[in-house]
């Protein structure tokens, strides 16, 4: 008579003891990654502490390396300057030989954006396939007009910059592979300057310096006034 009462007190008694141990693991788990400056959960990787306000940065540029036809198109993309913690930069590195002629030129990592899909979540998927990178989305540096003339096309450059908070499997398209060579590149910030410099040599090198590089050094003007 009294033993059935007393096994369900124990039962009781054990049930809460085990969940005020998971909370207990769950807190010390979200202030460890809190401290260290990480997202405390996977739906809130694009938020955090050091998130800032977006920049109206902006930049329009014409093609003068090939003769403009037509423009047929418009592409939205999404793009970032990425860096970590010890002050390197990431940027994609691809060798190629096709309509635009032989080059190998750095390039920040992006990519164009899915029907649907908004910006912020379009840098992040970019970010993962081609660098592998998990990062936290500090702000919208702004927008950049170009133009490929060669395959009539209008550039929409959406630029943001992203910490580096993780790194893991890249998710390339055989085409990356294969006909792009795609690689990373970790770099400083003099050394990243200095290959833009040195790949504008080529035609497709000259307009993706020309794009890209007013970015990199706007981004590097941002990091040194959050740092103040």
């Amino acid at each position: 008579i009294y033993g059935k009462p007393r096994m369900k007190s124990n039962l009781a008694f054990m049930r809460a003891a085990r969940k005020i141990l998971l909370l207990r693991q769950r807190l010390q788990t979200w202030m460890l990654r809190n401290a260290n400056g990480l997202p405390t959960t996977g739906r809130n990787r694009t938020r955090n502490k050091n998130k800032m306000e977006d920049f109206n940065f902006c930049l329009d540029l014409n093609d003068d390396q090939w003769a403009r036809e037509y423009i047929d198109h418009d592409r939205q993309i999404a793009r970032a300057i990425v860096f970590d913690d010890e002050g390197f930069f990431y940027f994609m590195r691809a060798v190629r030989d096709d309509d635009f002629g032989k080059a190998t030129i750095i390039e920040t990592s992006g990519g164009g954006v899915e029907k649907g899909e908004d910006l912020q979540a379009a840098v992040c998927r970019e970010l993962k396939e081609e660098l592998g990178a998990e990062v936290e989305i500090i702000c919208k540096i702004g927008v950049v007009n170009d133009f490929y003339n060669l395959i009539h096309r209008h550039n929409i450059n959406n630029y943001f910059l992203c910490k580096a908070v993780a790194f893991g499997e890249k998710n390339l398209m055989p085409d990356e592979i294969e006909k792009f060579h795609l690689s990373t590149l970790k770099l400083n910030f003099a050394d990243a300057v200095e290959e833009y410099k040195k790949r504008a040599e080529t035609k497709l090198g000259k307009l993706i310096c020309r794009r890209e590089l007013p970015v990199l050094l706007k981004a590097r003007e941002i990091l040194n006034q959050s740092a103040q």
